[in-house]
């Protein structure tokens, strides 16, 4: 089947760049002060356990800095305790506050718990999208 001529499509960039299943982009979007954006992550499962009988990895990355904190947990509602122990260090160590968190959309960062500390602290969170990076 032949299409249509007003169907057809010459050198659409935005038709190119939608096939990709992700773009990453290497210049920042807005510039930010080291620590007030940070990216949150959760590694899967893995079959060799911590010391400890750690399941996961969680990582929080500085967007400016590109400085990452590891820290290996048991279970994934373990990250409460480690958002606010974190959020905490930052603002005694560094005078900084953490304005705007890049987190996966999953049930775990969308907590209750979580949804209160956020709201309390005035944080901005971006969800990113299903299988993707940030």
């Amino acid at each position: 089947m032949i299409p249509k001529p007003d169907l057809i499509l010459h050198n659409c960039d935005n038709c190119y760049y939608v096939k990709f299943k992700e773009i990453i982009n290497r210049k920042p979007n807005n510039p930010v002060n080291i620590l007030e954006f940070i990216d949150c992550d959760i590694l899967s499962p893995f079959k060799i356990k911590g010391l400890n009988n750690e399941n996961y990895i969680f990582t929080i990355t500085c967007r400016a800095s590109k400085c990452i904190w590891i820290y290996a947990i048991k279970f994934k509602s373990d990250i409460y305790d480690i958002i606010v122990n974190y959020y905490n260090m930052i603002l005694t160590q560094f005078k900084v506050n953490i304005k705007r968190a890049r987190l996966d959309n999953i049930k775990e960062f969308k907590s209750i718990k979580l949804s209160t500390f956020y709201n309390t602290k005035g944080l901005l969170l971006e969800y990113s999208a299903t299988y993707t990076q940030a």
